[in-house]
């Protein structure tokens, strides 16, 4: 059980801090010519480092852009009018709801 209820700006705050990955796979990269390895050996490695950074970052980008577009769809709103109740539906998870009832 959480002690507080998480919003969209928890959810943007673990986007940005997933997105740090990205920094992690340039910090291995570049720390790969400080191992003994062959310039083969590097080359390949650094390769597949690269590859790996682009794949991360175009799905992070895709995430952050399905986020930046349920804020502008305002998916984030509650249905209800009390907002202090723990009973909140939220717009951004109708369609899950619904199917987590058919279980």
């Amino acid at each position: 059980m959480t002690l507080f209820k998480k919003d969209r700006f928890d959810l943007e705050q673990a986007i940005m801090n997933a997105w740090a990955t990205s920094e992690d796979l340039d910090l291995v990269y570049h720390n790969t010519d400080n191992l003994n390895l062959t310039s083969k050996d590097a080359d390949t490695i650094q390769n597949q480092m690269l590859g790996l950074k682009y794949l991360f970052e175009l799905r992070m980008e895709k995430v952050w852009s399905i986020f930046e577009d349920m804020i502008k769809d305002e998916q984030f709103k509650s249905l209800n009018d009390d907002v202090s109740s723990d009973e909140n539906d939220w717009d951004a998870f109708k369609d899950w709801k619904g199917q987590q009832e058919l279980f």
